[in-house]
């Protein structure tokens, strides 16, 4: 996966790309501050002590040959108001998921925007899987509680509030970034916008999102709320656009339940 700067394929310039169509490569962090990407390429004896990116055949590659996540990526600045974003040279990395979709919500039971949206993918890969949790788990930092996931499935998320007018509240408010890339992916502006509710069970969605971090308790894990610095931490993908590139069959296979047969007592 090689990250470059984002001229061709967003609507959004000055972003950075991880190109390619799917999440690949991930390096070790040790200690201190998380910096993804910080790989030691040297060879000899050292090479043993370094986590390589998984191969569906086991194969052990070298960063520098697949051209995977870039040496640069580092968390950004808090001037910027990037502290929480994964970036390179100081501007967002953008990392692509594609898979089938497994589950997803951007409305409420009564057709209300979530105030937290969510999809999760089957990846295409059962390595992209792989690499992907092994990403979100190094990036955490000074966590007692390492972090479980969903058997078989990456996640990603966004917060989807805003002030309300009166600034007495946050609201919930749509989600404006899903497209249809059946026709081919591309710039947003050659795509047509969806609703993301007509995104559905088994479709091929290629994931735009970012890297970022969010505080936790040391002990616990869990999200914090009150803490100012940058002491304890997890990661999770956040999504910038959903484009479809395939619609789900009507009809999905599903394989027979061990309780089929069972006859009714």
């Amino acid at each position: 996966m090689r990250i470059t700067p984002d001229v061709n394929q967003s609507d959004n310039i000055g972003e950075v790309r991880a190109e390619g169509a799917q999440i690949s490569g991930v390096s070790p962090v040790q200690g201190g501050e998380a910096t993804p990407g910080s790989i030691n390429a040297s060879s000899g004896s050292g090479d043993a002590d370094v986590e390589w990116p998984i191969s569906p055949f086991g194969q052990r590659y070298k960063e520098d040959v697949l051209h995977r996540v870039s040496k640069q990526l580092k968390w950004g600045s808090a001037k910027a108001g990037l502290d929480e974003v994964l970036c390179n040279d100081g501007r967002p990395a953008i990392f692509m998921l594609v898979g089938e979709v497994e589950h997803a919500a951007f409305y409420d039971e009564y057709d209300k925007p979530e105030k937290f949206v969510r999809i999760s993918i089957k990846p295409m890969y059962h390595s992209d899987l792989m690499v992907a949790h092994n990403m979100l788990r190094n990036c955490c930092h000074n966590v007692k509680t390492r972090p479980n996931f969903s058997l078989g499935v990456i996640e990603a998320a966004r917060k989807q509030t805003r002030k309300t007018r009166n600034m007495r509240g946050t609201e919930a408010y749509k989600f404006k970034h899903a497209y249809d890339a059946s026709n081919g992916y591309g710039p947003k502006s050659t795509m047509t916008t969806i609703s993301p509710s007509d995104i559905g069970y088994r479709d091929l969605v290629l994931i735009e999102c970012k890297m970022v971090r969010f505080r936790v308790d040391h002990e616990s894990g869990k999200a914090t709320y009150y803490m100012k610095d940058w002491a304890s931490w997890r990661c999770r993908f956040d999504i910038v656009s959903v484009c479809r590139l395939r619609v789900g069959e009507d009809e999905v296979d599903s394989a027979d339940s061990d309780d089929e047969n069972v006859p009714v007592v």
